[in-house]
Parts: C-alpha cells; structure tokens; sequence
C-alpha cells in the first residue's frame, strides 16, 4: 500500500470551505486497445485484464494534475461477444482486480490517501430471460448486481459496503464488467471477466 500525499503551492492554496469530498472523483473511461487509460493521472495505480481475442477491461485511480484523487475504468473497445440467448441461466466463474484510495482527507499538507491493489474469485449467474446478471467474490468483497440488454450490461456493484456503478457487456459464454465508486473518503476502479465472453 502507497501513500499519496500532495503539496499544495500557495497560488493554490484549497479555500478553508474545500473538503476531502470535493476533491475526489470516479468515472467511466475508454481505454486504449491494450488497456491503458486514466492519461491525466500521475502516481497511478493501473491494472487491466484482457484476453487473447482482446476481450477485457482496465482501470485506474491517482492524482489528477491540479490535486484531486480520481478512478476511471473502461471496457477495452475490441471486446465483442455472442449475443446472448433469449431464455435459460448460465453461472460463470472468473476474477476481478481493482486499485482504490482509502483513508482520504484533506490535511494542511494537502490530499491524502493510501492506495492500494485487489484481486479475487468471482461467480455471477446470468438470468437471460430477467437480463439480469447477479453474483458476489468468494471473498464477499465484492457484489454485483447487473442488469443487461441486448448485449449491454449496466448496474450497480458494491466494494467492502461502498457503492458504485457497473458497465460492461453479456454474451452467451461470459460477461466484461468494469466499475467505480467514490465516497469522498475512499474511492476505487475495476473489472471483473467471467466465462468466455
């Protein structure tokens, strides 16, 4: 786990009313092909997944150039899968990964926080009938609640209590998630691939 810490210069100094909660941000990004995104960010923590067919996501949280704290995740643009079928379920085992901030405040010194990296088991049950994609990691770390369209995932998730949102897509073999969330206090980014999408 990293500390990050900024220093702020006095023409940018944070006006007495700033709290850690305005400082932070989560968002959905669209990486590059093999994964990158999160461009702006310096002191990243990065992470991605992707499959040999280029099916995957990728992730990102750090500093933003003017101080804030930030997390993007994305599905990498070569991802495709099956349409899914009309009727029936399917349980699809897999991983997530994440990187996330914790412990953030606003300190005379500047924003700070810990970052840190996590990865896990992860089982989740498509209802194709429903268009629903629900499931937990083993280690209940992690829950999703999904619902999809077509091939369209979107959602909801939720990390260690905190809540946050879920795009993605659904075949007829698997499903590519990518998520973020944001408190003010902690935030996070991530995926989870399950199945052979």
């Amino acid at each position: 786990m990293k500390k990050l810490a900024i220093l702020f210069l006095p023409l940018l100094a944070v006006s007495a009313c700033a709290t850690a909660d305005s400082r932070t941000n989560s968002a959905f990004q669209t990486p590059s092909n093999i994964g990158y995104l999160g461009q702006t960010l310096t002191n990243a923590t990065r992470g991605n997944d992707i499959s040999l067919t280029g099916d995957g996501y990728a992730y990102a949280v750090g500093e933003e150039i003017n101080g804030d704290f930030a997390g993007y995740a994305g599905i990498v643009p070569t991802t495709s899968v099956t349409a899914p079928p009309v009727l029936g379920s399917a349980t699809w085992s897999g991983t997530y990964n994440l990187a996330q901030i914790t412990g953030i405040e606003l300190s005379t010194n500047g924003l700070q926080g810990y970052a840190a990296s996590s990865t896990g088991a992860v089982s989740l049950t498509a209802n194709f009938a429903a268009g629903s994609l629900i499931g937990s990691s083993t280690d209940l770390d992690l829950t999703v609640n999904g619902t999809f369209v077509g091939s369209n995932l979107s959602g909801s998730v939720s990390y260690r209590g905190l809540n946050g949102a879920l795009t993605g897509l659904v075949g007829a073999g698997g499903a590519v998630g990518a998520f973020q969330g944001n408190s003010g206090t902690d935030l996070y980014a991530g995926g989870f691939m399950v199945g052979t999408p």
